[in-house]
């Protein structure tokens, strides 16, 4: 969770994003530090706002990869949906689900501090009673799940992408992000070896998202 004096401190957001029709993202910093202004487009006032602190490598939903996953998430996401956020970082792709209305939300890293940092955020976002945040990688999480997200790196994706075909449900999808436009060959052999199939592609600034079902 944040540090004790953090527990007084005003929070102003300080970056706007809007990631898509149905997400806006507002990095927050303490208003002591900053002066109260706001960067970016006023959020549309039908979108689903996600707050997060910035903190270190954590992702701040900047990075065209956080936004190809949440609009992909608000076009998969059912009230039945069991999801799983896996390498959560920042927690920001578990958030949206829980905000979406999954029915349940698992999210996992092997970082303590971004297990604290979601767990925070969670709290920030009022949906820490629909979310559990765990320290460990996809052997730790209690599948089958119906979407997967995972924004991770190609060479990361060598070693999860045959636990997470087995977590997949048989009719689930993954998300499966975090690649160049370049390695997309790559990763779509990969997952074509573990029994995957990919259903959609989708690309922004040089970076790609990828959804696979079971084949």
């Amino acid at each position: 969770m944040s540090d004790p004096e953090d527990k007084n401190e005003s929070w102003i957001p300080f970056l706007t994003v809007n990631v898509s029709p149905r997400f806006v993202i507002r990095t927050m910093r303490p208003a002591s530090a900053y002066a109260a202004s706001l960067f970016g487009k006023q959020p549309d006032p039908d979108a689903l706002v996600i707050d997060v602190v910035e903190h270190g490598v954590f992702g701040s939903g900047a990075h065209p990869t956080t936004q190809l996953c949440l609009t992909l998430l608000a076009d998969m996401v059912r009230p039945e949906s069991r999801v799983l956020d896996l390498g959560c970082g920042s927690g920001i792709l578990g958030i949206g689900a829980a905000r979406l209305g999954a029915a349940s939300v698992q999210a996992v890293d092997i970082e303590p501090a971004a297990v604290l940092h979601s767990q925070d955020n969670a709290v920030r976002n009022a949906v820490a009673d629909r979310m559990n945040i765990r320290l460990g990688s996809i052997d730790t999480a209690d599948g089958p799940f119906d979407v997967i997200v995972a924004n991770l790196l190609l060479p990361i994706f060598k070693l999860l992408i045959g636990p997470i075909a087995d977590a997949l449900a048989p009719r689930g999808q993954v998300i499966c992000s975090g690649v160049l436009d370049v390695q997309t060959d790559r990763l779509a052999a990969l997952a074509t070896a573990h029994g995957l199939t990919l259903v959609r592609s989708v690309s922004q600034r040089g970076w790609c998202a990828m959804v696979f079902a079971h084949a």
